[in-house]
């Protein structure tokens, strides 16, 4: 495995994260604005119990088709080292010692 995209592919996860996080927290500030109104109370829980159902669904399904390529990568490449870790343990050399 190449140290240097896993990096890259680290950084471009925390990025990404960050970004999500900051559009969760105005998301969140916003909704708790309007909750605090009472203008909106019962129509703001509703529809966000029905948003959080769709949005799971939505996301499990995106998130097993994005992710299933990246760990069978990771596994292909793993496998090899696995193996002779495996090979390391259980090998019992015979003969001299030098």
């Amino acid at each position: 495995m190449n140290p240097e995209k896993m990096k890259e592919f680290i950084m471009y996860l925390a990025d990404l994260l960050k970004g999500l996080e900051i559009e969760l927290a105005a998301y969140r500030t916003v909704y708790k604005a309007l909750q605090l109104s009472g203008e909106f109370r019962d129509e703001l829980d509703a529809g966000l119990i029905e948003a959080r159902i769709v949005a799971t669904q939505e996301m499990d399904a995106k998130y097993a088709r994005t992710l299933e390529p990246v760990f069978r990568q990771l596994a292909e490449a793993t496998a090899g080292q696995d193996a002779l870790l495996t090979f390391l343990q259980e090998w019992k050399p015979n003969g001299r010692i030098h």
